[in-house]
């Protein structure tokens, strides 16, 4: 073989045979010759050896043992990771060897049962015959868990890749453990909180009960005013009290899954007016001003009325509770263009900065949660009233600008929107 540079600068590569030709008497004549271009075949061959170096550097280094079979059932070819794998020297295997002989020596590593070794091998081999794919876990007698994958090659062969699967089943085994103890923990602070709550409102109920009792001065009028002030802080101390263990005691429900729907067919004009009405006291003394907008026709909602109320309460409240004097909050029902309904609240407040929407429906977040805050409660109304929603299939969105004020809207699906021509009420 030569080469030579052609005017282009590349390479030409030819393969020359000479034969020499010679006279009657054995002198020397000259040569006949043939003269081959080769080009095409050296680029292959160099092309086909630096595949071949790519490949075996990929088998060699990929983190999968892996040991290729021919159809004869005997071991043509094995990377580096199975040797290191089992701790095995490089003479220990060699091309040519059969699989029983192969698998005879992984099991002199891991010290395997004769009746095991036998189950093992004859497993393998069975699938091998029939050409079937198969994954099976080994674990050896130290304590490695190993995959084991066979897939049969289109030539009759067959391959097996070994992945150390130690690490993998030491972390799978840890995250379960930890969420069984995240579990445990969960149940017992639900359990925790709904005896609490229960061994709470045993005195909080007397503590109320007997307040109004002296506010309503049923058994002879108390002479100082100052107590009569005292009696309305206790009492009204009271009832919010009560009203943060119901939240309390509500969300360890939602969390343990037993917050359930008592459902019925229920006037929703009703509800929000029998809502807004419950709250117009407080508005009017934070000089809120309330108003209501439905829809022509007024639609009944299939729902938990006590739950519904509460989710118009738990917005309502937090619009008068976040809105300045003289401000407004504003409900409104309508229909959706896909015949699913939403109850929004708009108010005028304070708004929510865009760094804090994301996190408002989050149990216990409180966006003014510094030592002094201005707003009392315990951060739970709008997680709830989400559950509650959601409860009834819906969704809860927010939209709001710091300073301006925010809508809250809660949408539920037309399977729960039942349409009639009934009058409607005035509005409150």
């Amino acid at each position: 073989r030569v080469r030579r540079h052609r005017a282009d600068g590349s390479w030409l590569y030819l393969s020359i045979s000479g034969r020499p030709i010679c006279a009657a008497d054995g002198s020397f004549l000259g040569y006949r010759g043939t003269s081959t271009d080769i080009t095409k075949m050296v680029e292959a061959e160099r092309e086909l050896a630096r595949t071949s170096r790519v490949l075996r550097g990929t088998f060699d280094n990929i983190m999968h043992g892996i040991m290729v079979f021919d159809n004869d059932g005997r071991l043509v070819d094995f990377n580096r990771d199975v040797l290191q794998q089992m701790h095995l020297p490089a003479d220990r295997l060699h091309p040519g060897m059969t699989f029983t002989e192969m698998f005879s020596v992984f099991v002199s590593v891991d010290r395997m049962a004769d009746n095991v070794f036998q189950r093992e091998l004859q497993f393998r081999l069975d699938h091998m015959q029939h050409s079937e794919a198969f994954v099976r876990e080994r674990t050896t007698a130290d304590g490695i868990v190993y995959e084991i994958r066979g897939h049969p090659m289109p030539d009759g062969g067959y391959v097996f890749t070994q992945t150390d699967m130690t690490e993998r089943k030491r972390i799978e085994s840890e995250l379960r453990e930890a969420k069984e103890h995240a579990e445990l923990a969960s149940r017992a602070k639900s359990e925790f909180l709904a005896n609490m709550s229960h061994e709470l409102r045993t005195p909080l109920n007397a503590i109320i009960g007997f307040s109004d009792i002296m506010r309503s001065q049923l058994h002879g009028a108390i002479e100082v005013p100052q107590y009569r002030d005292y009696v309305d802080d206790i009492h009204g101390s009271g009832v919010h009290l009560l009203c943060l263990i119901n939240e309390i005691l509500d969300l360890s429900k939602v969390e343990a899954g037993k917050l359930g729907l008592a459902e019925d067919v229920i006037d929703l004009g009703a509800a929000v007016e029998s809502s807004i009405r419950m709250v117009s006291e407080r508005a009017a003394t934070q000089q809120i001003a309330l108003s209501c907008e439905f829809p022509t026709v007024m639609p009944r909602l299939l729902a938990d009325e006590r739950k519904l109320k509460q989710i118009l309460l738990n917005l309502l409240s937090n619009a008068i509770k976040f809105t300045p004097p003289g401000g407004s909050a504003h409900t409104r029902v309508s229909i959706e263009a896909d015949g699913g309904l939403r109850v929004s609240v708009q108010d005028t407040g304070i708004g929510i900065a865009p760094e804090h929407l994301p996190k408002v429906f989050d149990p216990f977040f409180q966006v003014d949660s510094g030592l002094s805050r201005r707003f009392e409660g315990t951060g739970l109304g709008l997680a709830l009233t989400r559950a509650m929603v959601e409860l009834h299939g819906g969704t809860v969105g927010i939209e709001s600008e710091f300073g301006k004020g925010s809508t809250v809207t809660a949408r539920f699906p037309k399977e729960r929107v039942v349409v009639d021509s009934r009058p409607l009420k005035p509005a409150a």
